[in-house]
């Protein structure tokens, strides 16, 4: 009895983390992606916050949330949010087009398109993304894809932080799709 106890004590601060992360990702990123105006405002913020490293902030959610749990928490779902908004709007705006017209044709209501078309096939690059980085010109912007065994690759503009023009890109050989490694030939 004592050992699920500790048990449900060491998981409840990361699962709560994961939740807060991933559910405020996954809204903030999908809200950015439904009008030009909120991608061109909001996007370009995410991005470049996301290359920000979090511990200088660690002070600021002390000092907001306390020694407690509650600055932990802030903390990790923070560094989570990021890494998984940046993911939603790339995912979403690589989906075609041609999906979500099909889905109204057949009659789908708004919150169908959203949770059955968008968002699923936007989950692989929410759920699974290994690892962003940038080529070495930091023009382009990538990011691994395990389930799918692909890479995302993105035209990244430093000035603005915007991402554009998301392609997919199969590696050649034994790829395993467990993060990327940037040379002078690019993406191995």
């Amino acid at each position: 009895m004592q050992s699920r106890l500790a048990l449900s004590k060491l998981l409840a601060l990361p699962l709560t983390i994961l939740f807060i992360a991933v559910v405020a990702g996954v809204f903030v990123g999908y809200l950015v992606t439904r009008s030009k105006f909120l991608t061109d405002a909001v996007e370009p913020i995410i991005a470049g916050l996301f290359t920000i490293p979090l511990t200088l902030f660690f002070p600021m959610f002390i000092l907001f949330f306390g020694i407690g749990a509650g600055s932990k928490i802030a903390y990790g779902a923070a560094g989570g949010f990021f890494p998984v908004a940046l993911a939603t709007v790339i995912g979403i705006r690589g989906i075609d087009a041609r999906y979500v017209e099909m889905s109204r044709a057949i009659g789908a209501s708004r919150a169908q398109i959203v949770f059955l078309v968008e968002l699923r096939l936007a989950l692989p690059a929410v759920a699974i993304a290994n690892s962003i980085c940038f080529s070495l010109d930091g023009r382009t912007m990538y990011f691994c894809d395990s389930l799918s065994q692909r890479i995302q690759q993105c035209d990244y503009d430093a000035e603005t932080a915007q991402v554009d023009r998301a392609r997919h890109r199969r590696p050649g050989g034994g790829f395993l799709g467990d993060g990327l490694d940037i040379g002078e030939a690019g993406v191995d």
